[in-house]
């Protein structure tokens, strides 16, 4: 059968830094999917799931508190704690391409734009933000805003870091900027903050 048109793919790096830094939903659900392919032969989400969660066991991750139904995150029905994220940047770094792909604290490029723009974390911080706004009409349910990553250090040690919160208004920057900025001015007195 003659090929009648065919595209070349960017580098699968350069397609984690792009969903990663602009938050591409789309993308990372393509990757996940893409991840089962590769690892079990199938190229649906729930493959892709099952390779994610027998990654976690094999890294030693607590999944008890985690319930992952989606590669964007975007589902209500996803749940994990801190403890496991923190658990999954530990097995990488800054410089791997998750952690390059990162969005960087106050670079226009990404969704940290207008975070940590003026203070010590600017162009430092690498982060991806979450965000799920309570605009269901359902009575109670809470939002969440999450933001992880990495806080490069001296000598190439790094931080890792875990914010998760959640509540009916969080997603609103008056409820949670507080606390990142907070967490930037500890972070940037480490270490003679908490650890």
């Amino acid at each position: 059968t003659p090929t009648i048109a065919s595209i070349q793919s960017a580098p699968f790096g350069e397609v984690v830094a792009e969903m990663l830094t602009t938050s591409d939903n789309l993308s990372a659900e393509m990757i996940l999917k893409e991840v089962g392919l590769a690892a079990a032969k199938q190229g649906t989400r729930e493959a892709g799931l099952r390779v994610v969660g027998d990654r976690l066991s094999a890294w030693g991750i607590d999944q008890t508190a985690t319930t992952l139904v989606d590669g964007s995150g975007l589902s209500d029905e996803n749940r994990t704690s801190c403890a496991a994220l923190l658990g999954v940047l530990q097995h990488g770094n800054v410089n791997d391409p998750v952690g390059a792909g990162l969005p960087v604290a106050g670079d226009k490029a990404g969704t940290l734009a207008d975070a940590f723009s003026d203070g010590p974390m600017k162009g430092v911080l690498r982060g991806k933000t979450g965000t799920l706004n309570n605009n269901d009409g359902v009575a109670n349910k809470p939002g969440a805003k999450a933001l992880a990553g990495y806080v490069p250090q001296a000598a190439g040690s790094q931080i890792e870091f875990v914010i998760l919160m959640n509540g009916e208004t969080i997603t609103n920057k008056t409820e949670y900027r507080p606390t990142w900025d907070r967490f930037a001015e500890v972070v940037a007195n480490y270490p003679y903050g908490v650890t």
